[in-house]
């Protein structure tokens, strides 16, 4: 079993950043078949984010490669999945070796790996060359624009919107908020998971690390999540397999989850998924 190890704050070369399009990543290649991609959260940064860097350093320990990018700050949740297929099957995928992925997205992120992930799998142009080794939610949800939108039409609660853009307060944003495009909002409705029906098989292990204390994705969206996900897993694998969707849940943490206690527990749940090399054929597409 790998060690558990402290993070320190590094910045990502400015020359080894690159881009696709106009979405900005980085990717650190290994001799291991094995790559850590980072999906980061609404906002926010891979370059600015502590749990990217210790990823990042965590991949580096173990050699694993390692993926990250940005998203656009408009378009919509189908596009920022298409955009992060697209950096893996380049970077990653357009070769003849076969690629072992786990995913760790973080917040909105963990959303974006379940559906990436899924169209990896089913692409007939990739799905022979790539095995998702696990998926980590760390503070995890979905279909996050749409209780966006419920939130908004709550007349109650005096939004602030001016010409379609929506000032939704935000304690992670320097001005205090988010400019919120609403057609950045209603354009994402394709993209929802827990009431659409297109993806019913999920064939890999799910961890989601969560804080009691989350007041950005509560307790209640996260076990809708974790029930959603069980559904999908033991109706397409055999019955002898054990429970491959795990909550690992924090009493005293908050949604950004970047303490060295919470990075403790990260490490751990890394170091399960990076253990578990021999998965049965059946959990890989």
């Amino acid at each position: 079993m790998f060690a558990s190890f402290s993070s320190t704050l590094m910045s990502f070369p400015p020359h080894r950043i690159q881009n696709l399009g106009r979405i900005n990543f980085y990717h650190h290649k290994s001799s291991s078949a094995l790559t850590l991609c980072f999906i980061p959260g609404f906002r926010s940064s891979f370059r600015s984010s502590i749990k990217s860097t210790h990823l990042f350093n965590w991949t580096q320990q173990h050699n694993v490669g390692f993926l990250t990018w940005d998203h656009d700050d408009e378009t919509s949740i189908q596009d920022w999945c298409q955009q992060g297929k697209d950096i893996i099957t380049a970077q990653l995928l357009s070769t003849t070796n076969h690629q072992k992925l786990l995913f760790v997205g973080a917040s909105l992120g963990t959303w974006l790996a379940i559906r990436i992930a899924h169209d990896l799998l089913h692409d007939t142009d990739v799905m022979k060359k790539v095995t998702v080794q696990g998926l980590i939610g760390i503070g995890g949800g979905v279909d996050t624009t749409e209780r966006w939108l419920q939130e908004l039409g709550a007349p109650s609660n005096g939004h602030n919107v001016e010409g379609g853009i929506w000032r939704r307060p935000s304690e992670y944003a320097s001005q205090g908020h988010y400019d919120i495009s609403l057609s950045f909002l209603k354009a994402s409705r394709p993209a929802l998971l827990l009431q659409s029906d297109d993806i019913n098989d999920i064939t890999y292990p799910i961890h989601l690390i969560h804080g009691a204390l989350d007041n950005d994705v509560p307790l209640t969206h996260v076990f809708e999540l974790l029930d959603w996900v069980r559904k999908r897993q033991l109706s397409h694998l055999p019955s002898t397999t054990t429970d491959l969707a795990h909550l690992h849940l924090i009493k005293d943490g908050d949604h950004r989850l970047s303490r060295p206690q919470d990075l403790r527990l990260l490490d751990n749940v890394l170091n399960t998924c990076a253990d578990v090399m021999d998965l049965d054929d059946s959990y890989t597409k």
